[in-house]
C-alpha cells in the first residue's frame, strides 16, 4: 500500500529535488541559508 502512496506523490509533486538543489545542498534550497559556510563542493562529471 505504501508503494501506491509513493507512486501517487511522485506523479503529483515528485519525490526528488532538482539536480541544482541537490548540488547546492538542501539547507540552501529549503531554508535559504548554508549550515557549513566554509564547506567546499566538488563536482565530477
Amino acid at each position: 500500500s505504501m508503494g501506491i502512496v509513493f507512486k501517487a506523490i511522485d506523479s503529483i509533486i515528485g519525490l526528488r529535488v532538482s539536480e541544482e538543489t541537490e548540488l547546492r545542498g538542501l539547507d540552501v534550497g529549503e531554508h535559504g541559508m548554508e549550515s557549513y559556510a566554509g564547506f567546499q563542493i566538488f563536482v565530477t562529471e
